[in-house]
């Protein structure tokens, strides 16, 4: 596979991915999709320039959305919850479901299936804090 490939599948997983979580930061998609922070800034700002994604420049880093969530904060942290739980699966766990309230994780060697709770997080609404 030629890097020019490489590029449009990475960049079509990076759509497909800030689509499914809502929104994500530089950082996230980084740490999700990417080698290095700037390959990643790159690679957003060219989607964004193209309109395959939109860049929300009022959060530093900036994030990303195709649909705009209704509080921009809050899914962000909620995704850093998600990718805190993702990085942190044994080789022999595999996520089954998430849907920010709970999460269910397989243990695919023994098929002991666990399911927990994620907190809610209080955050003030962008409204109020600008």
């Amino acid at each position: 596979m030629t890097n020019h490939q490489l590029c449009m599948k990475r960049d079509s997983m990076t759509v497909q991915t800030i689509t499914d979580w809502g929104v994500l930061d530089t950082e996230q998609v980084k740490i999700l999709l990417y080698p290095s922070y700037r390959v990643a800034q790159r690679r957003l700002q060219r989607l964004a320039e193209a309109k395959r994604i939109k860049r929300c420049d009022f959060t530093m880093p900036y994030s990303y959305y195709v649909d705009k969530p209704d509080n921009i904060v809050k899914r962000l942290q909620e995704n850093w919850v998600r990718i805190w739980i993702i990085k942190g699966l044994r080789s022999w766990e595999q996520m089954v479901s998430y849907d920010y309230k709970t999460f269910t994780v397989k243990n695919t060697a023994t098929g002991i299936v666990r399911e927990m709770c994620v907190f809610d997080i209080a955050v003030p609404s962008i409204e109020k804090i600008r």
